[in-house]
């Protein structure tokens, strides 16, 4: 629910989040059976697109319901979550603008947990605040935040940012963040060609170890560059490189029988595509080629166990036939992992389509793919089917329901074979107004 009267805007969300899953700790093996999720969120806006200013809050909590397995041998707790952000632009002089969001989340780690909460320098926020919640003492709060300056153009922009993630932040709200680190960084992006030349780039300095609770600090200068060249109407090429990791989703790579989070500290892609446009049809066919580097850069020995070299291609193929308004996709993914004490290798088909019935009321698409994995004494599967319709009955109404089945099986030489299966479904109906 997220209606936008005049200049303002107001969200609620209230359902089930991801099911908390953990690692293994003995074996290294991912866990399936976890917690349920649940959560509620709330957002309150007011401004344009130039200058704003947003609250937000989630309140969000595992629960025994549904647990698949033995919860008296579980190897994890019933964590919650509140988490309280804001973010703001102000814009200035037509083409200035400052900028800035942040966040503190408390967490606590066991909800049944019997200790009480030791207020010390460092947890005096915790002694307000278990008035309005249900803390204890395995609970914690952590802050994140960022803010800059700049300047933007109708074909030029530059701006200047901070940013600092304290060590453990984490929000049921989204599933990864990186932290311990801060950010200082000099940004910009550029036109050229009338328009057929976008490019985006930044420069900066990172370290980690803002508690200097670590063995050794990591100080980096930072950089990343976004290149998209529309050589002629029918061929164009991407090519992107960057030295750190800005994203919010985690590479985990399964390692000596073990799962291990890896931060990307380097990587280099190059994406060409052909699109083919006749008054019959529309093709598209796009090529993909990514090399990433994932090592620790810290002076530990012991790091250079967990370095892997990953390379990904893969190859996409879709066709549109304009007139009945039907789409097919077509891919084939390989991604190769080259570790110190070997090679793990995956190999990945998918299969899609797409069609509009009733003067484009109602959507129905289904995507579907399947993968195919040799690591280090494991080889596994896993089928993923999924099937999509939505449906807009008046204007600015839309139903919308989702389906979807996975599988996932593996094998392990030196540890019994396990699977896990998932049927889900999601039905939903929104009103835009």
């Amino acid at each position: 629910f997220e209606p936008s009267p005049g200049k303002f805007t107001i969200g609620f969300m209230m359902g089930r989040l991801n099911r908390a899953t953990t690692v293994d700790t003995t074996s290294g093996v991912l866990r399936p059976e976890g917690f349920s999720r649940y959560g509620t969120a709330v957002k309150l806006g007011y401004g344009t697109r130039d200058s704003f200013i947003n609250l937000s809050f989630i309140d969000a909590k595992d629960s025994e319901k549904g647990f698949k397995g033995d919860i008296a041998a579980a190897q994890q707790t019933l964590s919650a979550n509140q988490v309280l952000g804001a973010d703001f632009r102000v814009t200035f002089l037509k083409s200035l603008f400052i900028y800035g969001d942040g966040a503190v989340s408390l967490w606590t780690h066991d909800q049944n947990s019997k200790l009480e909460i030791d207020v010390d320098s460092t947890r005096k926020g915790l002694e307000t605040l278990q008035n309005l919640f249900n803390l204890n003492g395995s609970s914690e709060y952590y802050l994140a935040y960022s803010g800059g300056i700049g300047y933007a153009v109708k074909n030029f922009s530059i701006k200047a940012g901070y940013k600092r993630i304290e060590p453990n932040f984490r929000s049921m709200g989204a599933y990864f963040f990186q932290n311990d680190l801060q950010n200082i960084t000099l940004n910009t992006s550029f036109l050229a060609l009338k328009g057929r030349l976008r490019f985006s780039g930044s420069v900066g300095v990172q370290d980690d170890n803002l508690t200097n609770l670590k063995k050794a600090t990591t100080r980096r200068v930072i950089s990343m560059a976004n290149v998209s060249w529309e050589v002629t109407d029918v061929f164009g090429i991407d090519a992107d490189y960057s030295n750190f990791s800005t994203n919010s989703e985690p590479k985990v790579a399964l390692v000596d029988n073990r799962y291990l989070l890896a931060q990307t500290n380097q990587s280099l892609g190059i994406t060409p595509r052909v699109v083919l446009v006749s008054a019959k049809t529309t093709q598209v066919i796009m090529v993909s080629y990514n090399i990433n580097d994932l090592k620790d850069l810290n002076s530990d020995s012991t790091a250079n166990k967990q370095n892997i070299q990953s390379s990904v291609a893969f190859l996409n193929y879709n066709l549109t036939l304009n007139k009945i308004g039907l789409s097919l996709s077509t891919g084939v993914n390989y991604v190769n992992n080259e570790m110190s004490f070997g090679t793990s290798k995956n190999m990945g088909f998918s299969l899609g389509a797409s069609k509009q019935f009733f003067k484009n009321k109602l959507s129905v698409s289904t995507q579907n793919s399947y993968t195919m994995s040799n690591l280090t004494d494991t080889s596994g599967n896993i089928l993923n089917l999924g099937c999509t319709l939505n449906y807009s009955p008046f204007k600015g109404h839309k139903l919308g329901i989702r389906i979807n089945h996975l599988n996932n099986s593996v094998k392990n030489n030196l540890m019994a074979s396990s699977g896990y299966s998932e049927f889900t479904g999601d039905l939903g109906y929104t009103v835009t107004f």
